[in-house]
């Protein structure tokens, strides 16, 4: 069996960490409390938030470039749908009947005040997907039902007509979305047709991401070494992304959609880090292992009620004086491997139960 590369598992944990920090950024309001006290410390949080924007778009890059070179077999494909789901299903439930046996007082949504109604909660807990429980999860399920027929029409176009593909995509879900809030665009771009889509927390939007992942997965030169120059590419996304944020006349508007998972710099910042770590070649048990839990660790870490009991009881920045970002780095590196040893132990459950379940079938047959 070929081993895969630690190199893009390596960005998957990465990325998972991302996360982690941009939910302390919001949720425990560490972003808010750095801005206030203004400075040279609220810039330079500004740019570190900035460079946390891509880490949902990265997921979906790293899908759609190892899943595009699946071959078309629906049974398999949706084998591994129905093991995905059946995790998250198992977090939704365990973890609504956790909360609903600690009471009503830790059945409350973060950024709420008042419990949700218990039927409510057990609703949104028997279905996670449908009552998006969990917004990222939710859609990435959908995209890998769509994918094995997505994938059909990747591969069967050629690699011109994929960029023109590209090229289209980008300017109706990226550029488009990204101009009808900023001056003077927005005078003749709008978004009546689009919804909530501009801000890219929608299923077209990652589809779109899944196709960009694609195109690499099929297209990108392969390398014995990583280029250091995309590296460097993402950096340059991330300080011009900054400068227009921070320096372009305010009237603009571009503030409002430079931290949107949409925004071109924020999507070349994934698509960059992509083409670096594709390349950088090693293999660690240690680092897959962990890469592994990362689903686990999302589903945990951002079911509803552990949400506000993470970033409103226990780390709730605006209570803690003189926080530094390395404390708030520390704690979310913490939250990560706590939640990966849990899902690892799950994952090792559900294991050792697929093995009895097949020695059952064995013996009956």
């Amino acid at each position: 069996m070929k081993k895969r590369d630690s190199g893009i598992e390596l960005l998957r944990t990465i990325a998972m960490l991302m996360v982690i920090l941009i939910h302390a950024f919001l949720y425990g309001n560490f972003y808010s409390e750095s801005i206030a006290a203004g400075g040279a410390n609220a810039e330079f949080m500004t740019i570190i938030k900035l460079s946390l924007r891509p880490a949902v778009n990265i997921f979906l890059l790293i899908t759609g470039y190892f899943m595009v070179k699946s071959e078309f077999n629906l049974k398999k494909s949706y084998s591994r749908v129905l093991y995905t789901y059946s995790r998250i299903w198992f977090y939704s439930v365990i973890l609504t009947v956790i909360f609903l046996i600690l009471g009503s007082e830790y059945c409350i949504p973060v950024m709420s005040s008042t419990p949700m109604p218990i039927h409510k909660i057990i609703l949104r807990g028997i279905f996670p997907v449908t009552s998006q429980m969990w917004y990222y999860l939710g859609n990435y399920i959908i995209i890998c039902l769509l994918a094995p027929f997505i994938n059909i029409s990747l591969k069967s176009i050629t690699k011109k007509q994929y960029q023109i593909l590209l090229i289209i995509l980008s300017l109706f879900m990226s550029v488009w979305m990204t101009l009808l809030k900023v001056y003077p665009f927005n005078l003749w771009f709008n978004s009546f047709s689009f919804g909530s889509i501009f801000d890219g927390k929608n299923i077209f939007s990652f589809i779109c991401i899944y196709i960009i992942g694609g195109y690499i997965g099929l297209h990108a030169q392969k390398r014995d070494n990583p280029r250091y120059a995309y590296l460097y590419s993402a950096f340059a996304c991330l300080i011009v992304n900054y400068l227009l944020m921070s320096y372009i006349d305010p009237e603009l508007g571009y503030r409002g959609v430079a931290m949107n998972y949409s925004n071109p710099f924020v999507i070349l910042q994934g698509v960059f880090m992509l083409l670096f770590f594709k390349d950088f070649h090693f293999h660690s048990k240690i680092v897959n292992t962990i890469a592994s839990t990362t689903l686990g660790v999302y589903a945990i870490h951002e079911f509803t009620f552990v949400r506000s009991f993470l970033w409103e009881n226990l780390f709730d920045f605006r209570e803690m004086e003189e926080i530094s970002f390395l404390t708030v780095l520390l704690i979310s590196v913490g939250i990560f491997f706590t939640f990966a040893i849990v899902d690892y132990l799950i994952q090792k459950l559900f294991a050792q139960l697929k093995k009895i379940k097949k020695s059952k079938t064995e013996k009956t047959t």
